[in-house]
């Protein structure tokens, strides 16, 4: 687990604490952390519905992370479309259909293997989280 400064396992088990933590290290590029945060509160949470949106978003973190760091097209777009699965299976707002399309439109780049940083949406701007 990745813990940043000020970051504490007892913050990460609160909902609001470790989605706002994955949500902002999502929005910075740091996919693996803001997986780990995610990774935290899932583990511990016993909602059934808290736990789709967690892994949905667990998934298609680590979807962007294989896509750029790893550069494996095949298993980023796998990730990034069972991570969709889980997140349009929500209740969702506005913003988590912003962030769902979003993420959609940047598979074929994912695909292709010539996903950039800036074709990734972020959590912070469609308040999906």
């Amino acid at each position: 687990m990745v813990l940043g400064r000020g970051d504490s396992l007892g913050a990460l088990h609160d909902r609001d604490a470790a989605l706002t933590l994955g949500r902002e290290r999502f929005d910075r590029g740091h996919h693996f952390a803001a997986h780990e945060a995610w990774e935290t509160r899932w583990r511990v949470s016993t909602d059934p519905d808290e736990r789709r949106l967690l892994q949905g978003l667990i998934q298609v973190a680590a979807g962007y992370y294989k896509a750029l760091e790893q550069r494996r097209a095949a298993s980023a777009a796998r990730l990034l479309g069972r991570g969709l699965a889980k997140l349009e299976a929500c209740a969702m707002g506005p913003g988590l259909v912003d962030f769902c399309a979003a993420v959609r439109a940047s598979l074929e780049a994912v695909e292709q293997g010539t996903l950039t940083t800036a074709q990734v949406p972020r959590l912070g701007t469609t308040r999906a989280v």
